[in-house]
């Protein structure tokens, strides 16, 4: 994850790292880290995040997995 904040920030994106629902609704896309998509997805439950990025993809949010 700290690498793809790294090289957004290089590029010039400003960059929110989103590990609570209420950060979700201050960015304007995501870009969700793969290689560890279980871990991913044990811990988006565990912190709720779950349905909020469904929904929010859902409702048009850009999105990206690596």
């Amino acid at each position: 994850m700290r690498e793809h904040a790294r090289v957004l920030s290089e590029l010039g994106a400003d960059v929110e790292l989103v590990r609570r629902p209420g950060e979700l609704a201050g960015v304007e896309g995501l870009v969700i880290p793969g290689g560890e998509s279980g871990v991913i997805d044990k811990l988006s439950r565990a912190f709720g995040l779950q349905h909020p990025v469904r929904d929010a993809i859902a409702a048009g949010m850009p999105m990206y997995g690596t």
